[in-house]
């Protein structure tokens, strides 16, 4: 995935494992950066983002530069990082969870050998210079099974193809969920694969079974929609209402009453939020008349949870 001269950026809708993707990117790298790597998740425990000058802070005392020579300022942090970074040679830097673009600037590199990997959700992440967007998102029908059967056991599972099926598909094919799952099923051999099946086809549980651990799929969904403003946010209740899994901006505009063009503005910011997806051509390759988005079960499901958290 890592190119000579460029930096990655892994965006996507939540749980479609961009972490995971991105520290097993980190791993295989190793060889081509002996010089060392540094982690940081710009995302605080209670959601907040951390400050670059924080985390730059951090990365000077990891590459040796003694506490009292730590500079206070952002702008000398930033120059001090970059000019360890050039005498190291060759290292990795992977910024998880970034708020934005300008939370990640300052932890760029600059010129040298070293790279960057950075994960999150905002479109403007694709603005930083030399990097290349790598979007990730639902597993093909296939890719889930697979995922499923290395946690859960291939012959288990071979037993009831019809019910990994529906497994898969309660967990809209999303990376985190089908780990849950799947970690539920190994904790759990006892079970059928249909009990999990039937579990998860109830709305009502469905976020709750799709909880184990750390592990919490509507947790991994709540920055994406904490991002949307009142509007956004109520606009996003109606059309979850709807029960509709695609949605045009016809539909968007019949639904909340608005003209087609603030309709498309509106699924525009959805879709910067990666709470929508675009979703494939009907005609194949060729693009649709007008386009059409996704909306997940699980997105729908969190949406009206959070809607019902915040009127209590």
């Amino acid at each position: 995935m890592l190119r000579a001269g460029q930096d990655v950026v892994l965006t996507g809708a939540p749980g479609t494992g961009k972490s995971a993707l991105a520290l097993r990117t980190a791993e295989l790298a190793r060889p081509d950066f002996p010089d060392g790597q540094l982690y940081a998740d710009l995302r605080a425990p209670d959601g907040t983002p951390r400050s670059p000058r924080l985390v730059l802070g951090w990365f000077l005392l990891a590459l040796g530069t003694a506490p009292h020579l730590v500079p206070d300022g952002l702008d000398e942090r930033a120059q001090l990082y970059r000019t360890l970074l050039a005498r190291r040679g060759r290292l990795l830097v992977v910024l998880d969870n970034a708020a934005d673009d300008a939370q990640v600037r300052p932890l760029l590199p600059g010129a040298g050998g070293s790279r960057t990997v950075v994960t999150g959700i905002r479109p403007g992440l694709a603005t930083l210079p030399g990097t290349r967007l790598v979007r990730l998102g639902a597993m093909t029908p296939a890719e889930a099974t697979t995922l499923l059967a290395r946690i859960a056991g291939a012959d288990r599972l071979a037993a009831d193809p019809v019910s990994v099926a529906r497994v898969a598909e309660y967990c809209d094919r999303l990376p985190l969920a089908l780990r849950i799952a799947a970690a539920r099923l190994a904790d759990r051999p006892h079970w059928p694969v249909a009990r999990l099946a039937d579990r998860l086809a109830a709305e009502d549980r469905r976020l709750a079974e799709l909880r184990l651990g750390s592990l919490d799929l509507a947790a991994a969904l709540r920055p994406a929609l904490d991002t949307l403003d009142d509007p956004t946010a109520a606009a996003l209740d109606e059309l979850t209402a709807t029960g509709l899994r695609v949605l045009t901006p016809a539909d968007a505009a019949a639904v909340l009453r608005l003209p087609h063009t603030e309709a498309e503005d509106l699924l525009d910011r959805l879709t910067d939020a990666r709470l929508l997806e675009p979703a494939r051509p009907t005609g194949g390759t060729a693009p649709d008349p007008e386009p059409r988005y996704r909306l997940s079960c699980l997105v729908r499901l969190s949406a009206r949870t959070r809607t019902h958290a915040l009127a209590r």
